[in-house]
């Protein structure tokens, strides 16, 4: 296999992109724009072949950085795309179309996050409760903002000693 960089370089000429290697894994660095074809590429270049999508995050420094951490079983080997999200509306092309795994990771970056994966299928809440306002893991969030409680089904039942079985 002709290394990864170089294999992107030679099939993807108009792609934007920088790269290096971290601890060894191969980083791109590009645009949301160009997130899309380069994570299609990858997938499905037999001579690539990032078959497993192992999880999409980010990371919240000066700016909204997006993280795609992709795998490949046949090299054994691994890469990471990243591209810079604007501040204002940080979106970025979903990826379930390219693996179905990515759907619950993107709904979790909307919700934690509020950045939004464009052509998600079902973007909807999946760990906050309807009516949760803001979005918890950015800096910026304020943890003393009032927020909607959650009902409970029943309250807890408190057992102490052994636990009686129930007959069969």
């Amino acid at each position: 296999m002709m290394g990864v960089v170089a294999l992107v370089r030679a099939r993807l000429p108009t792609l934007s992109f920088t790269s290096c290697v971290e601890a060894d894994v191969v980083v791109f660095t590009t645009t949301p724009g160009d997130l899309r074809p380069l994570a299609r590429f990858l997938h499905t270049d037999r001579d690539a072949a990032f078959d497993t999508f192992v999880d999409v995050t980010v990371v919240q420094s000066a700016a909204l950085l997006l993280v795609v951490c992709l795998a490949s079983r046949a090299h054994g080997s691994r890469v990471q795309i990243r591209a810079a999200l604007d501040d204002d509306e940080p979106a970025f092309p979903s990826l379930t179309g390219i693996w179905r795994a990515a759907w619950s990771a993107e709904r979790e970056l909307w919700e934690m996050f509020g950045v939004t994966p464009t052509g998600h299928p079902s973007l909807r809440r999946a760990l906050l409760p309807e009516g949760f306002a803001g979005h918890p893991l950015l800096n910026s969030y304020r943890i003393q903002k009032a927020q909607p409680q959650v009902p409970t089904a029943r309250p807890a039942r408190i057992v102490s000693g052994p636990v009686p079985r129930r007959p069969k």
